[in-house]
């Protein structure tokens, strides 16, 4: 009897272990992901001519957007990609860049069109928003979890303030923004994530509150160009 309490007691000894690692373990796989798409966006920055046609498409995409963006019209369309990357010579699950958020201590990769698969991987550009292009009149609307299996994610969206940077990196370089503002909205507002006239904005989405989700908390930011940069 004594030996079989003491192998009961090892058992759950296990058990616990496993429960308690679990997480960890989830964690650091998915941290090593994040690292190896983030390696292939460099390694496809070191030759930006091979993509330039897709750059082209997202340029006259977010021209048509700043022209008519009338297709933003339910959360629904959030999850079209905008752009086929098979069209361009790449998968259609492709990063096509990440997003850096020191504040947030944060760095995704970053996938065209908010799908399932896209969103548990990382940040998505939600579709009928700009391309992660930059340039005037365009708005880059970025979405992720609120915290996910074990990812932070977004989670801690609410240390960003005033004056705070976000890089976006692209497949041929590197763009700053800097947080102007937050806003707290239910999720069919799709005017709060529109395009701005002449404005060349990032936009951060994400769930709120924390566990609970029912209304979207977006932080506005601006592009930033080096000059500015020097007298934040």
């Amino acid at each position: 009897m004594t030996k079989w309490l003491l192998w009961l007691a090892l058992a759950a000894d296990l058990v616990l272990m496993v429960i308690v690692c679990q997480p960890i373990a989830a964690h650091m796989v998915y941290e090593q992901a994040v690292k190896e798409e983030i390696a292939v966006v460099e390694r496809e920055r070191q030759e930006p001519e091979v993509h330039q046609d897709l750059r082209e498409a997202m340029e006259a995409y977010n021209l048509q957007l700043s022209q008519d963006q009338s297709g933003l019209d339910s959360v629904d369309s959030y999850e079209a990609p905008g752009l086929n990357l098979e069209d361009y010579g790449m998968e259609a699950d492709d990063a096509v860049g990440y997003v850096e958020i020191p504040t947030m201590d944060v760095t995704l990769p970053l996938y065209l069109g908010a799908s399932r698969a896209h969103m548990n991987d990382g940040a998505t550009v939600l579709g009928q928003t700009s391309m992660p292009i930059g340039g005037i009149s365009t708005n880059c609307v970025i979405a992720a979890h609120r915290g996910w299996n074990s990812k932070a994610m977004f989670r801690d969206v609410e240390l960003l303030q005033k004056g705070d940077l976000v890089y976006l990196t692209n497949l041929w370089e590197t763009l700053t923004y800097q947080v102007t503002g937050v806003s707290i909205v239910w999720p069919d507002e799709m005017e709060a994530v529109t395009v701005q006239s002449g404005q060349d904005m990032l936009t951060l989405l994400t769930c709120h509150p924390y566990l609970v989700g029912d209304r979207r908390y977006l932080v506005y930011c601006q592009r930033v160009i080096e000059s500015e940069q020097q007298g934040i």
